[in-house]
């Protein structure tokens, strides 16, 4: 080691975009690379059992290895792969999730099956956040470069759809031109596009405004962005006040949705079709008493559960999430479906105190999965099969560990590819008792 700079052979990828190398039998983490090259790295950070480094040369290519077309690329911090070629960005993902379930759940017979593909690589981003900053009047927008809080200017990123950046573009002219002269202090700018790109939503986060404020600003806009159909602005003590229509509506097999600017929602609609077909099919013909949707959202699950069950109820914490999912439902006449409003452990125990029981739960947590005692609450309602949507491996394979131990087994995983560019994967399990 040389004023820690190092050569460092990458072993693999591992979930969180880096590449795993081993010096001197230390573990040693750096972005950038790709499995099988040589490289120069610097040791930035050393810890107990690893070390982070920076690329400072790669010696030995990859024939994976590609220009990335964002020009920012290296000083943004919304993808971590757009130098690694797609195919293998998917064969990456794939050993990811093979590795971490072998090291998790201690099994070597664990089928992942390839990855299904996103049919644009480039340009899928329905929605985006973006940071803001405004020095002395100069507004910049855009994400922070990796590991800090150090604002990168954006223009355009090759993640969004075409509409997102036209968008994007015509905010920041009018905030630079003080042409929107309403934000007091704005610190965010959420932007959603229909998949249609006919139809976008804004959020906005600042200090105040009144209503009149807002509808002019939102009229504003319209004129700088014809799609545009609502607006949200978010204060910062957390009051939400709306103009026009701020939401989008999506279809999905002859559902439709309506979907608030604030509700969650796949960033790509089109492979959450992927998703939806293939929780689905992990579901089955087979015919269920009661359904349990955990973390159900607009109901982008749960209106599908009701061809499967007599009854579903679906729980979310987010409460315009859950009035979507009600409109969602009436719109559709969907009469066996009914949602609750509350925190899902809370809602979870009190079912529990009822005697309720599910023969079919779907989860679709947030990156941190449900843990342990959301486990044990989910198995004393005695489900048949569970379905489990996860978007980070780690999390999934330790509560799968949980269920294991409580007499469930994986049947079937399967991954889509929800972000490409990113070490991101979303995931869909089957497990059954």
């Amino acid at each position: 080691m040389t004023n820690n700079k190092i050569e460092l052979h990458i072993e693999r990828l591992v979930y969180g975009g880096k590449g795993l190398g081993r010096y001197n039998n230390m573990v040693v983490f750096a972005p950038d690379v790709i499995t099988g090259e040589d490289a120069i790295v610097e040791i930035k950070a050393q810890k107990k059992d690893y070390a982070e480094a920076e690329l400072i040369k790669i010696i030995k290519p990859s024939p994976h290895r590609i220009a990335p077309p964002c020009p920012i690329y290296h000083k943004c911090g919304g993808c971590q792969w757009m130098h690694i070629d797609y195919p293998f960005q998917l064969q990456s993902k794939k050993e990811i999730l093979s590795e971490t379930f072998k090291r998790t759940l201690k099994m070597d017979d664990i089928a992942i099956q390839p990855l299904i593909p996103s049919s644009s690589p480039l340009n899928y981003r329905q929605r985006v956040q973006f940071k803001v900053k405004n020095e002395n009047g100069n507004y910049q927008i855009g994400y922070y470069k990796r590991e800090t809080h150090q604002l990168v200017d954006v223009d355009e990123c090759l993640l969004l759809r075409p509409l997102l950046n036209k968008a994007l573009k015509k905010i920041k002219e009018l905030l630079n031109s003080a042409e929107i002269s309403q934000l007091k202090n704005l610190k965010e700018l959420h932007m959603h596009c229909s998949s249609d790109e006919r139809a976008m939503v804004f959020i906005l986060y600042a200090d105040e405004i009144n209503k009149d404020e807002l509808n002019n600003l939102f009229k504003r806009i319209k004129e700088a962005v014809s799609e545009a159909s609502g607006i949200i602005f978010i204060d910062k003590y957390k009051k939400r006040v709306a103009a026009n229509n701020p939401f989008i509506e999506e279809e999905l097999q002859g559902v439709s949705f309506r979907i608030s600017a604030d509700s969650f929602s796949q960033i790509d609609w089109e492979q959450n079709k992927s998703l939806v077909k293939l929780a689905l099919n992990y579901i089955g013909d087979e015919r269920y008493k009661n359904g349990l949707d955990l973390f159900c959202g607009i109901g982008n699950f749960t209106l599908f559960i009701s061809k499967n069950a007599d009854n579903v109820i679906g729980i979310d914490s987010g409460k315009i999430a859950i009035d979507d999912a009600e409109y969602n439902s009436k719109k559709n006449l969907i009469p066996n479906i009914s949602f609750m409003y509350n925190d899902v452990k809370y809602r979870m125990a009190s079912l529990l105190a009822k005697g309720k029981k599910f023969d079919l739960v779907l989860i679709d947590p947030p990156r941190n999965g449900v843990g342990k005692d959301s486990v044990n609450l989910i198995v004393r309602f005695q489900p048949s099969k569970i379905i489990y949507i996860s978007c980070n491996p780690v999390t999934l394979s330790r509560d799968i560990a949980h269920f294991k131990a409580k007499g469930y087994e994986l049947k079937r995983l399967q991954a889509v590819d929800m972000f490409p560019q990113t070490y991101h994967i979303e995931i869909v399990a089957e497990l059954a008792k």
